[in-house]
């Protein structure tokens, strides 16, 4: 019996011993259980932290600039589309910008700033047509002044028409403006950013070979005579009977279907798939005409380049032409067209243009 008896106190200490050892691993399982659920939710939670606070890099799911070339051309947040131009880290839009271009950033500018400008000097909406009145105009035709919005600048725009009436300041801020936009979008790198072609870069984009020599003005020259099958949009007869032509302004013997700005794309193509460069709207360019400042800095003046729908001298129509104007000019024969600079350094701190 006494021998009996310790088996059973052997087998029940046996017991308790598994179910001890049992109890035990159960209790580890749940801990591991439960540090590795915290692990993964602190996990999880770095990661959404990360990205939200990274939510551009997160989304750097858009094609690189880069990557364009003729064949097949970057698109940019707005449908602006760029080509490259040989020997530069430049991409050229393909187009003057649109009225529907310019039209998101007066939302945006209005939105942030509502009415920091106003009334007539506003230069978003004005074409300062008083800096050049009107003179001998037929009856009926309208005084001005005109905005760039549509009816446009005493004619009818479509989202698809180049942007008209804007001075140089506000293509300079809608560059600054769109650079912001897509680097905090995460389409563009710290060192790439929209800005106005210079003179010699647009004579690049337009195939020409830029002299350093070259008078700025370019007004008295003799150039070839320009042929009168040119496509392109410049004055010819579609023009003569619609417009308030001053002193009797001349047309070219030619016609096209637009007798004031198209739509942009409706002509051919230069060799780098750039559409307008001749004809439809004079583009600013951010070549300031040597001494051309004065002391108070009201004359400063810039260069436009190509021609308008308004155009009709030599001159003014081939490629090598330019036309001169004060800065804050804003007329119905002006736009402009963006560059994409791919390799920017940091602009040099200057004085702010001030009329």
């Amino acid at each position: 019996p006494t021998r009996r008896l310790s088996s059973v106190q052997e087998l029940a200490t046996a017991v308790n011993k598994i179910a001890k050892a049992h109890r035990e691993g159960h209790r580890k399982q749940r801990h591991l259980l439960l540090t590795a659920g915290i692990s993964i939710v602190l996990g999880i939670g770095a990661i959404s932290g990360m990205l939200i606070a990274n939510w551009p890099l997160a989304q750097a799911h858009w094609r690189p600039p880069t990557t364009s070339s003729l064949a097949s051309p970057w698109e940019n947040s707005l449908g602006m589309k760029f080509v490259p131009v040989p020997h530069t880290d430049l991409l050229f839009s393909v187009w003057e910008t649109r009225v529907r271009d310019f039209e998101q950033f007066f939302r945006a500018d209005s939105a942030v700033l509502p009415n920091w400008r106003s009334g007539e000097n506003d230069p978003r909406l004005q074409v300062e047509e008083a800096l050049n009145p009107p003179r001998n105009l037929p009856p009926g035709a309208p005084p001005g002044p005109f905005t760039w919005r549509n009816p446009g600048p005493g004619f009818d725009q479509t989202p698809e028409h180049p942007v008209c009436g804007i001075g140089l300041i506000d293509a300079r801020l809608f560059c600054a403006w769109l650079t912001w936009k897509e680097r905090l979008e995460g389409r563009l790198r710290d060192t790439q950013r929209y800005r106005l072609p210079t003179d010699a870069e647009w004579s690049l984009a337009a195939g020409l070979r830029f002299e350093d020599d070259l008078p700025i003005g370019l007004l008295d020259i003799t150039l070839p005579q320009l042929d009168p099958r040119a496509e392109a949009n410049f004055a010819g007869i579609e023009a003569a009977g619609v417009q308030p032509w001053q002193n009797g302004h001349p047309t070219l013997p030619r016609r096209d279907l637009f007798p004031r700005t198209a739509p942009v794309g409706r002509f051919k193509v230069n060799p780098l798939g750039i559409h307008d460069l001749s004809g439809n709207l004079s583009e600013w360019t951010d070549t300031q005409v040597p001494e051309s400042d004065s002391a108070d800095g009201r004359t400063r003046a810039y260069i436009l380049r190509g021609g308008s729908w308004a155009s009709s001298s030599v001159q003014t129509c081939r490629l090598e032409g330019r036309q001169v104007d004060r800065f804050g000019r804003a007329k119905p024969t002006y736009g402009f067209r963006v560059v994409l600079d791919l390799d920017a350094a940091p602009p040099e701190p200057r004085e702010m243009d001030a009329e």
